[in-house]
């Protein structure tokens, strides 16, 4: 888990040190806990917030603007000192709260939907790979069928160059 500046996004980066720089100059000992975090860091932090172990609530993983370079996670000597930095933060434009007062935000961060995984042995798959496997000359001697008004890819295609040579095959959908 990184507690470096240099690992948030670039927009974010002078930001969080003139807000360090600041707390620093008024002696309220500030100290950068977590910047940036993996996925599986965030899963650990998450799995011991469910269980009741942490004192700051925690994004679900995939969710956290932490994972993404738009948080940082900031500590000082009392807890009035670090609700004043909060303040100070949102007078800058940035998010902040209360109910999470070690946490500053970049404004306006929302999670990425997370990216969809089609199984290998899914229907999209297996027909990728089907038609992966069909002979080179069926797509070329098969016509393409763009409506259903003729029933069936062999029914739309009988009398076809590509049909007769397919029945010629021995594929007796298309005789």
């Amino acid at each position: 888990m990184s507690a470096s500046i240099t690992d948030l996004i670039p927009p974010l980066q002078p930001f969080a040190q003139k807000l360090i720089n600041l707390a620093g100059r008024a002696g309220v000992q500030p100290r950068v806990t977590s910047t940036l975090r993996t996925r599986a860091q965030q899963e650990r932090l998450y799995r011991a917030f469910l269980r009741g172990e942490t004192h700051y609530p925690v994004a679900p993983p995939g969710a956290s603007a932490h994972e993404f370079g738009y948080a940082f996670d900031m500590v000082a000597d009392t807890p009035e000192n670090l609700h004043d930095l909060g303040s100070v933060w949102v007078q800058w434009g940035g998010e902040w709260s209360p109910n999470d007062e070690v946490h500053f935000q970049y404004p306006g961060f929302v999670a990425p939907e997370p990216a969809i995984n089609f199984p290998s042995s899914g229907i999209v798959a297996r027909a990728a790979e089907a038609y992966a496997d069909i002979p080179w000359y069926i797509s070329i001697l098969t016509p393409t069928v763009t409506s259903v008004a003729h029933g069936t890819l062999a029914e739309a295609s009988r009398g076809s160059p590509g049909a007769r040579f397919m029945c010629g095959l021995g594929f007796k959908n298309f005789c």
